[in-house]
């Protein structure tokens, strides 16, 4: 067997993987503290979550174990993932929106032909 294809077989690119993904975060939060505007730790963690998930569930699959343990790790990337979408539409619902009618002030420049009446 060659190199890459033990890496497969023993599960180790799973480990390499998540390997990776760690040391990403790190560099993200890292950068995230020194830069005004970047990602925050949480928007990186939530990011990063679905992939260690599926890392997790694929490393659990070449290693042939039980089937509740990939499903768990499935299950896992699944609410990681709509993590982000839960809290957006929680903070979309507890804000109040309001359509405010636009300013016609706004519009003295255009000809009477286009203006809003």
């Amino acid at each position: 067997m060659d190199f890459f294809s033990k890496l497969f077989v023993d599960g180790r690119i799973a480990d390499i993987v998540l390997v990776v993904m760690v040391a990403e975060a790190f560099a993200l939060s890292w950068y995230s503290r020194q830069h005004v505007g970047a990602p925050t730790i949480k928007a990186i963690l939530l990011a990063l979550l679905p992939g260690g998930f599926l890392a997790l569930a694929l490393r659990a699959a070449l290693v042939q174990a039980e089937w509740f343990w990939i499903a768990l790790a499935l299950v896992g990337a699944l609410f990681t993932h709509a993590a982000p979408a839960l809290s957006a539409s929680h903070l979309i619902a507890s804000t109040s929106l309001r359509i405010r009618p636009v300013c016609r002030s706004r519009f003295r420049f255009l000809p009477s032909s286009l203006k809003m009446r």
